[in-house]
């Protein structure tokens, strides 16, 4: 069955909503209410200390993920430059400090927003392992993108927003999803999913908006 989900916390129910729905797609509203969570996130996020990788090899990442895939050199892609490896000045990209292992303070990606980017090929392709920092994931609206929800994407264990809807992505929902205990947000509309909606998705105590609508998937609502 589809299913769509938006479940707004009460404070959020205001005539405010009323008069931005009609302008706004819904998982482009859904990240504007989800806001004050993530910024919570994002600060306590912000005193961990995981391992991860140095701010050259993340842009690496990136870079790798581009040279796999066609985009439109008018989008954000386009300002990705080979020969800068400071991804903080890249359009869809934006960082944030952290301290690393030996006390200092280094700059990492915090995140990914690649809305209506025109980007055609596989997002499987991501090596997401390599961005453990990433807290905002926007890739919507490239309707071209394909393959399965990555299995890195479980590792990002300071993600609060995932909003991949409106793609080609097939497969299933990856029941471990629901280990990311920070998520506020997950995006899943209009794509090719089938298979069982994760009971344990309803386990996610932060989790504030959940749309899972245009697909094939079956098995009751998690809430």
């Amino acid at each position: 069955m589809n299913a769509v989900i938006v479940r707004v916390v009460e404070l959020m129910r205001s005539t405010m909503l009323d008069s931005m729905v009609p302008s706004l797609p819904l998982h482009r509203l859904a990240l504007l209410f989800a806001l004050p969570f993530v910024l919570f996130t994002s600060r306590q996020a912000e005193g961990a200390t995981p391992k991860g990788t140095s701010l050259r090899s993340q842009a690496a990442t990136l870079l790798h993920w581009r040279s796999s895939v066609m985009y439109s050199s008018e989008r954000q892609l386009g300002t990705w430059r080979d020969d800068v490896m400071y991804p903080c000045n890249w359009t869809g990209i934006t960082c944030g400090a952290t301290w690393s292992r030996g006390g200092t303070k280094v700059m990492v990606i915090r995140g990914i927003f690649l809305g209506s980017a025109d980007v055609v090929g596989r997002l499987d392709n991501l090596i997401f392992q390599s961005l453990p920092y990433l807290i905002n994931l926007d890739l919507g609206d490239n309707y071209h993108l394909s393959g399965a929800i990555p299995h890195g994407i479980l590792s990002l264990s300071m993600l609060s927003t995932l909003n991949l809807s409106s793609a080609q992505l097939s497969g299933n929902i990856p029941s471990s999803i629901c280990n990311l205990g920070r998520l506020t947000l997950i995006d899943l509309s209009f794509n090719n999913l089938t298979g069982q909606i994760p009971p344990a998705l309803g386990n996610l105590s932060r989790l504030v908006i959940l749309n899972l609508g245009a697909n094939r998937l079956s098995g009751d609502i998690p809430w």
